[in-house]
């Protein structure tokens, strides 16, 4: 007769598509939430009425530091060189 597998084990090995499920729609959240930041931060960047600091704050960074480097990666430009000064 054969050894029927415990049922932890089989409790573990069945979450595992769940946990690769979670983790692919929070891929998509990210990458939905970075591009509406892009968007945001284009719009207040543009518009002027706003700090390079203050724009940070307003799409979410909780760091100004952290907002000059994915402003580059959207645009491949810094927000001061976007903004023409």
């Amino acid at each position: 007769m054969a050894k029927r597998p415990r049922r932890s084990s089989q409790c573990r090995n069945a979450s595992a598509p769940a946990r690769r499920s979670r983790s692919k729609s929070n891929g998509a959240f990210e990458q939905v939430l970075d591009e509406l930041r892009h968007r945001m931060a284009l719009d207040y960047i543009a518009a002027r009425k706003v700090s390079v600091n203050e724009t940070a704050y307003l799409v979410g960074f909780s760091d100004p530091a952290s907002f000059s480097p994915a402003f580059k990666r959207w645009t491949g430009k810094s927000p001061r060189d976007y903004r023409g000064g």
